[in-house]
């Protein structure tokens, strides 16, 4: 008997919306111009548990919120590295943040902390990737003002 091809996994639709977000938003703005909104809408999503542990419904409605502004997060940040690390240097860099980002993954997973501590810190962590991305836009709007002669790239190893 012959199976059938197997399906390819859609994503989740919130996702999937998130996705259509991001090419809507592309039309008017740059990536570096809602990115800065994205991390911060995705702190207060994540902050919701945290301020309303018993209300489900503000859980759940937090979740989706978070689900959408992931859908955009991937495509505008794919954009944003694509235009700020140069080509040759991508895998390098990509990969000096790599073991870095899977050791902190490790260790939140073996510490056991608990849930309301999980949720303020990476709400914490997304309100910092808010001000970092807001630094982030002023180096790149500086960088822009430059002439085509001086310009050197905005990161290089």
């Amino acid at each position: 008997s012959t199976r059938p091809p197997a399906a390819v996994p859609r994503p989740p639709p919130l996702i999937s919306a998130g996705t259509r977000l991001f090419g809507m938003l592309c039309e008017r703005k740059e990536p570096q111009d809602f990115a800065r909104p994205l991390f911060a809408l995705a702190a207060v999503a994540m902050a919701a548990p945290v301020l309303s542990p018993t209300n489900r419904l503000l859980g759940l409605v937090a979740f989706l919120v978070f689900e959408g502004v992931v859908g955009c997060y991937f495509p505008a940040l794919g954009t944003l590295k694509s235009k700020i690390i140069p080509d040759a240097q991508r895998s390098t860099i990509y990969n000096l943040f790599r073991v870095p980002l899977n050791v902190l993954v490790l260790l939140v997973l073996l510490s056991k902390l608990p849930t309301q501590m999980v949720f303020t810190a990476a709400a914490s962590l997304l309100l910092a990737a808010a001000v970092l991305q807001h630094l982030l836009f002023g180096a790149m709007k500086s960088y822009r003002v430059q002439t085509e002669f001086d310009r050197e790239p905005l990161v290089s190893v």
